[in-house]
């Protein structure tokens, strides 16, 4: 996006393919172990308990999941969000 003009397109591979990967992975994670995060609420076909999707489809959605879970990442740490505010649970060992 420029002053008034914005582009909407694919989601590029842009950064470091590790960060990616790994960013990725704590997604799919994410999905399994806390069914109420913000990922999983928004994308209930795809990543849901009952979902009925597959392909394409599915790992566009982890994908997108895994820009947002960048996003609660870094507002954690700046402090402007809470784990149960994002629908995260703390880990319990």
């Amino acid at each position: 996006s420029s002053g008034e003009s914005q582009k909407m397109g694919q989601i590029d591979r842009m950064g470091s393919s590790r960060i990616r990967t790994t960013l990725v992975e704590a997604a799919w994670r994410i999905c399994r172990l806390n069914p109420n995060w913000r990922g999983v609420r928004k994308y209930p076909e795809e990543l849901g308990p009952e979902a009925t999707v597959r392909g394409a489809r599915k790992r566009k959605a982890i994908v997108a999941c895994a820009r947002m879970l960048m996003v609660d990442l870094w507002r954690l740490h700046v402090g402007t969000a809470t784990l149960e505010g994002l629908g995260l649970e703390p880990a319990t060992t």
